[in-house]
This record gives C-alpha cells, sequence and structure tokens, in this order.
C-alpha cells in the first residue's frame, strides 16, 4: 500500500514539476514572468502590438526607427530567453542594423519586396528573411516593405506610396499567399495578437473596371469578456493559455478564429476577382514606371502525410497573372517534388504549421534570384 502511494506522490510531483517549468518557460517567451494577470485580456489589449503605428490610409505599418525582439517558441534550438530581433529604417522597412541604409536611395533603384508576413520574415532574425537572402545573392539593393498581415489591397497602396514619394524601384517583387489574397475582401481585420478588429483599407469594384477605395470607420469590438470561473482562473496560465488558443481558439477567446474562417467583416466580392484588378493595377505602374513586376506564389506549409494541396485562393491567381503576362515564380515547383521525395527534408524549411525558416527562405531567395538575374539580364540587353 506504502509503494503504491510513493509511486502516485511521485507521479503527481513530476507532472507539478514539469508544468512548473514549463509555466516558466513560457512566461519568459511572454516577458511576463512575474504577471497576474489574465493572458486572454491581455490580448485584447494593445500591449502586443507596439512595434506598429497607424497610418491613415494602410492601417497600420511597422514603427520607423524601431528595433523590437519577439518570442521564440517556434524555434526550438534557441534557449527560452533568446528573441528573434526585427530592426526597421526610417522608412519602416525592415532593415539589417549592418546594412548601409543610404545606398538604399533613389539613384540606385533598389528592388522591392512587398507581401505579409512571408515576405517581411515572421519567427525569423533580419539577416534570415528572404529578401534579405536575396539582396546577398544578388548584390541589389533590397527594400523588405513586408509587413505583417497585409492584404494584396495594401501591398497595392503601398507600393503606389513609395513611387510616389519619388523612389523608382528596379524590380518589384509581390509575394502572393493564400491569405493576403483572402485579406483583400476584409474591412477589418481580428488580429491574432489584439483580436481587436482593426479597420483596413479594401476596394470595391467599379462597372468601369476601376476600383474604388474605401476605409472602414473604426468600430468598438466586443468579445466575450464573462470569462467565467474556469478561464478567469487557468487564463493566468501562460502555458494553459498558449496550448488553449492553439487548440480551441473560439472557446478560448469567445470568438471565431480568425483570417480564413467566416468573418462579420468580409465585403461579398471574391477575392480571386478582386485581387486579380488589384494585380492589374500594379502591372500597369509596372509598365508607366518601367520597373520588373514578378509575383512569387508561396505556398504554406504541408503537415502530415497528406497529398501536397496548393490553395485554391492561389492557384485562382495564375491565370489573371498569364493574361497580364507577369512573370510568375510557383514555389510549389520544388516544394510538392521535395515533399513528396523527401518528407524529413521538407519539414526542414518551415517551422510547425508556420512560417519558413531561416533555410526555407534562403532557399526561396535563390529560386527568385535564378529567375531575377536572367530577368535583369534581359531588360539590359540591347
Amino acid at each position: 500500500m506504502n509503494s503504491i502511494f510513493f509511486k502516485f506522490k511521485t507521479i503527481v510531483l513530476g507532472l507539478l514539476l514539469a508544468f512548473f517549468l514549463g509555466e516558466i518557460v513560457y512566461r519568459v517567451a511572454y516577458r511576463s514572468l512575474l504577471t497576474s494577470d489574465n493572458f486572454i485580456l491581455r490580448d485584447f489589449s494593445l500591449e502586443r502590438e507596439q512595434h506598429y503605428q497607424s497610418d491613415p490610409v494602410l492601417s497600420w505599418s511597422h514603427k520607423a526607427n524601431t528595433k523590437n525582439t519577439a518570442p521564440t517558441l517556434k524555434r526550438p534550438q534557441l534557449k527560452p530567453w533568446q528573441f528573434t530581433i526585427r530592426t526597421f529604417d526610417e522608412n519602416s522597412f525592415r532593415n539589417h542594423p549592418q546594412v548601409n541604409v543610404d545606398r538604399l536611395r533613389l539613384k540606385n533603384k533598389p528592388i522591392i519586396t512587398l507581401g505579409d508576413s512571408f515576405t517581411f520574415g515572421g519567427d525569423v532574425n533580419d539577416e534570415e528573411s528572404w529578401p534579405f537572402h536575396l539582396e546577398q545573392l544578388s548584390g541589389y539593393p533590397i527594400l523588405n516593405a513586408g509587413v505583417n498581415r497585409y492584404g494584396l489591397d495594401q501591398s497595392f497602396l503601398q507600393l503606389n506610396r513609395i513611387i510616389k514619394s519619388g523612389l523608382r524601384p528596379k524590380a518589384v517583387i509581390l509575394s502572393i499567399t493564400p491569405l493576403n489574397v483572402s485579406r483583400t475582401t476584409l474591412t477589418h481585420l481580428i488580429a491574432t495578437t489584439s483580436l481587436k478588429p482593426r479597420a483596413k483599407p479594401y476596394f470595391l469594384p467599379l462597372e468601369d473596371s476601376n476600383l474604388e477605395l474605401h476605409l472602414s470607420s473604426p468600430e468598438t469590438f466586443k468579445p466575450n469578456y464573462k470569462l467565467g470561473p474556469a478561464r478567469n482562473i487557468l487564463g493566468k496560465s501562460a502555458l494553459v493559455h498558449s496550448i488553449l488558443s492553439l487548440i480551441s481558439f473560439k472557446y478560448w477567446y469567445g470568438i471565431p478564429a480568425p483570417e480564413l474562417g467566416v468573418s462579420p467583416y468580409r465585403t461579398n466580392v471574391s477575392s480571386i476577382k478582386l485581387s486579380c484588378s488589384i494585380l492589374k493595377k500594379i502591372k500597369q505602374l509596372s509598365d508607366q514606371y518601367r520597373f520588373i513586376f514578378v509575383a512569387l506564389i508561396q505556398d504554406y506549409h504541408q503537415t502530415g502525410d497528406q497529398v501536397y494541396r496548393s490553395s485554391e485562393l492561389t492557384q485562382g491567381i495564375i491565370p489573371c497573372l498569364s493574361n497580364e503576362n507577369v512573370h510568375t515564380i510557383e514555389s510549389s515547383n520544388y516544394l510538392k517534388p521535395l515533399f513528396e521525395s523527401s518528407p524529413s527534408e521538407y519539414h526542414t524549411l518551415f517551422f510547425p504549421g508556420s512560417h519558413m525558416t531561416n533555410r526555407g527562405n534562403l532557399m526561396m531567395a535563390k529560386l527568385v534570384y535564378e529567375d531575377l538575374k536572367t530577368l535583369l539580364r534581359r531588360k539590359h540587353s540591347p
């Protein structure tokens, strides 16, 4: 009897110790070691949005002349007290501190990369994004204008602003992902970090094939703040919060999961058709200002033993790009054979179910560089 009781105590103490150590690791990663706050309610605040600034047209952008860090929970090779580093120059472009900003001026005709977090470099350091790798490979100055959670509409508006500022790019590379296609029909974006619907610019099509720009008016979002006893208590644990926010988003936060799901902040326009109209506008800019326009189709991480599937959203965009004679790079042409022949190698290119690793971004930069050097050579040939 004493032996059974001793084993039971040992198991319980072991579980408590494991939970305690896990809690410390997650609190260090969240930079909230000694807080007694409820992590659910903390996510509804803008506390974790401090590296963004409001923008009258784009709605949000990265703060200029700042350097910040992010937790590395998706990077088990790093220690819990280590963070990914993100640096932004005076134009809010992501920029490695050692890069000489002066050479990115007008006369140098830089290459501009546009897109969402897959361009920005989610979960990686400044020198691990694919735009940075592309700069190292090509020798051309690269402006990483990727912004987390941007739609294609915001990238188009951002490019318009850059050109109106007087900068003339040599080339523009636009990363197209399923989410930045989907976001084109959103009037507000419910972000997973603040969980508040941030008003965003959006376009509506007109009868003459033009687009009409709208900016949603801000409104108060009222999530289910009645957490109840369970979420009031468990929400104070960083470890429990991290697990339940992933496996039961709707219950944990009291709202449906954001992004590709059904959203009350979505227009009735087709995401594919609207995105095609926006891409046509970008092609018109490239013809007018004589820069090379490249579309990079980026697939998301494929998990498990499933058959490799590209998103219907990105596949629906490809015919539009072909019709406009836009040079298109499909990452699936490389990723799909690798997924089928060497799954273990394929999975080293992504964080689990998330962004690309440094290795994956280097691979993407090499894919882009092979096409880009041919396009640039062709442009400069007599």
